[in-house]
């Protein structure tokens, strides 16, 4: 995992993307993974750990973007002082 593309590498770490929109950027990725595997550039390893870390990524996002949320309406006080 120490020779994936540096182009990939660079959209993984694209936090702000992620937080934007974390199923476009997952697609994203995974299709720059593909393509990197045709062009040889990693192996069938390398690929499922891309696949794997681009879902994770997708998922960190949503799960951040939720926290967000819920903190923004727990300032708001639209939730009851139990649910913050």
């Amino acid at each position: 995992m120490l020779s994936l593309p540096a182009p990939w590498l660079a959209e993984l770490n694209d936090e702000v993307a992620l937080l934007t929109d974390p199923e476009g950027r997952a697609a994203v990725l995974s299709a720059m993974a593909y393509a990197a595997l045709r062009r040889g550039e990693v192996d069938d390893g390398d690929l499922v750990d891309m696949l794997e870390l681009a879902e994770s990524a997708r998922l960190w996002a949503l799960i951040d973007r939720e926290e967000v949320a819920r903190a923004a309406l727990c300032e708001q006080r639209l939730w009851g002082e139990s649910a913050c």
